[in-house]
């Protein structure tokens, strides 16, 4: 159940005798496949023809309203008609797309800040339904996309053709398993490009971020190694980079984007390890030692406070601003159900078992190694790395503690299973006691004052209280009321009512404020549980929210808190595994999870460093 997503870069497509032996060797591609082309050489020579000024940054087009109108007639025309009839020839059956039809590419008009590109758009890879497109494929027509897209509100946009075909790749990744190419004139990723001989058959993420700073990987193959990482993150299964005459001898030359494997596996041995070592809320020293043997044994000086350990970049420095990098070391006691040894699980090669495997080791591996990743690397902003303990308990030694002791920190990534989505803001927890107190009496004689009644009364009261302030992300304040308990038996009046209200606050009110405004209206007295458990919130203009709106990130509002609550700087909450699992019976994490969740930390710190910089 295979597929090849092809893409044909633009000067392939402006040579009409390469285009022609291209699509012979496409033809002869054995299997379900679909193509995406380019054309930016055939645009930029039409605009030069009609004295429209090209303007290219990083290997992309800038596009104002008037190259929008080029582009399209290029690109969804006279390229894409000309590229079907060419395989209508040969007998391939075709069908020209663009990502605006039937909705198959929804994009977003790129982010102006901090280059603004104009009519640019960006897919949003998890908006797209694969489905339309398997029923063409399924049925032998072969799609044929060019890079036009549209943003849902009536615009084109101009969008890079390997990322059209990176997104077209990771949505089909759901029904198939995929395969990426990327085709063009030069034999491949090549450490001097004019020495056909110099290419570098395999390249992982670490050794293009360094290539690139070098400037031995510069214009358009940026993007094409942006978008190969991206998609083989996401699920496509291999991005192969070579030759577009080479195409039919595609296993002679390869380039492959794997994150490294033996990487992932001390990635998952890290963790396995951590999960042997019993961490429960308050008795994390343990745990916290050996993570700081870990840092010490590869270079990085740790700084203890208490049980938490605080490890900073050694060119850290107080005039740049500092992203924390943080996630909690402690765990909750195991659940009796186990079916296994919670410090001693069953191995797997995909599966991690364990206490706290995926609530929070697994973002706490994932984190640190991003760290490790980052370690030398000068940016535009500090990192620190921040495992904090008593998470579970909401202790007096956690991050309550250090929030005091880190001023420095200006946004934060609270590392959680969230899936790898983004939690731009969560709710707070705000537990209120009632007490409705009254006199007791016999009920046959109507004696008495009836607790029970006021409570009911207090609790209707309660209900219909409007909370007018409406949170922009998460609507209005939930109240409920869980549970009610009164009286002794059936012929006495009780003289005193409990209930308990569950409060899920938002930021638009402090829990004290909300504690207040129902306490003037009402006969109960009403004390709070805990007054610290606030809602946390990031604006929508924040640049965490930028990154993440860059690179696609699906966005919700988290129904939990975490130790962002204890924070008082803008972040979001975002790890591998998923909340379900938390806290359950024979936790666990997926191998496959921490390889994407630290893929995930990279691209994001590699996001904020474009929009920082």
């Amino acid at each position: 159940n295979s597929l090849s997503v092809v893409k044909i870069g633009g000067n392939i497509v402006d040579n009409p005798e390469a285009l022609t032996g291209f699509l012979n060797d496409f033809h002869q591609l054995k299997g379900r496949k679909l193509l995406v082309h380019g054309g930016g050489v055939m645009a930029s020579k039409m605009a030069e023809r009609l004295g429209i000024k090209t303007k290219m940054v990083e290997g992309r087009r800038v596009t104002d309203a008037e190259t929008l109108q080029l582009v399209t007639m290029v690109y969804a025309g006279w390229i894409n008609k000309s590229i079907v009839a060419a395989l209508q020839k040969i007998g391939c059956n075709a069908i020209g797309l663009s990502g605006v039809d039937a909705n198959c590419i929804p994009s977003e008009r790129r982010n102006p800040e901090p280059i603004d590109f104009g009519f640019v758009g960006d897919p949003i890879t998890w908006k797209m339904d694969g489905k339309l497109l398997s029923t063409f494929i399924e049925n032998d027509v072969i799609p044929v996309f060019c890079a036009i897209t549209h943003d849902g509100n009536g615009s084109l946009l101009n969008t890079n053709a390997d990322t059209v075909a990176s997104s077209l790749a990771v949505a089909l990744s759901k029904h198939y398993r995929t395969t990426l190419y990327y085709c063009f004139e030069k034999e491949g990723v090549l450490r001097d490009i004019n020495d056909k001989n110099s290419l570098i058959p395999l390249i992982n993420r670490e050794a293009f971020i360094q290539l690139k700073g070098q400037g031995v990987i510069a214009d358009g193959m940026i993007p094409k190694l942006d978008n190969s990482f991206n998609a083989i993150q996401e699920g496509v299964s291999e991005v192969v980079i070579l030759h577009a005459r080479n195409l039919h001898k595609v296993n002679w030359i390869k380039v492959k984007m794997p994150m490294n494997k033996e990487y992932i596996r001390r990635s998952a041995n890290l963790l396995k390890e951590l999960v042997s070592l019993k961490s429960f809320s308050g008795e994390e020293k343990v745990r916290s030692d050996f993570l700081c043997s870990y840092l010490s044994e590869r270079g990085v000086e740790t700084e203890r406070s208490g049980n938490n350990i605080i490890a900073r970049q050694p060119h850290h420095n107080m005039a740049k601003q500092t992203l924390m990098l943080n996630s909690h070391i402690d765990s909750v006691r195991p659940a009796a159900t186990y079916t296994f040894d919670p410090f001693n699980p069953p191995l797997s090669d995909t599966h991690i078992f364990g206490l706290g495997s995926n609530d929070a080791g697994a973002s706490v591996v994932c984190l640190l190694q991003t760290f490790l990743h980052f370690y030398e690397s000068e940016l535009p902003f500090n990192l620190m790395l921040v495992l904090s303990c008593e998470e579970e308990n909401s202790g007096p030694n956690g991050m309550t503690r250090l929030a005091k002791e880190l001023p420095d920190i200006d946004f934060a990534l609270i590392g959680e299973p969230t899936g790898m989505q983004a939690a731009i803001a969560e709710r707070g927890l705000l537990v209120i006691d009632g007490i409705a107190s009254g006199v007791s009496g016999h009920a046959a004689r109507d004696e008495g004052v009836n607790a029970l009644y006021i409570a009911l009364e207090d609790i209707q009261t309660m209900r219909s209280i409007k909370f007018d302030k409406i949170s922009p992300t998460m609507g209005e304040v939930k109240l409920t009321v869980t549970q009610i308990s009164a009286g002794t038996q059936h012929n006495v009046v009780p003289d005193k009512c409990t209930f308990v209200v569950d409060i899920r606050p938002t930021d638009q009110y402090t829990n004290p404020e909300i504690l207040q405004l129902l306490r003037v209206n009402v006969k109960s007295k009403l004390s709070a549980r805990n007054l610290t458990n606030k809602s946390s919130a990031t604006p929508s203009d924040h640049l965490l929210i930028k990154a993440i709106g860059q690179l696609g990130v699906k966005t919700y509002v988290s129904p939990t808190t975490s130790d962002w609550m204890r924070i008082s700087c803008p972040a979001i909450k975002m790890g591998p595994g998923e909340s379900a699992r938390s806290h359950q019976a024979d936790e666990f994490v997926l191998v496959s999870e921490l390889e994407s969740g630290i893929a995930g930390y990279i691209r994001f710190i590699e996001e904020m460093t474009k929009i920082i910089k």
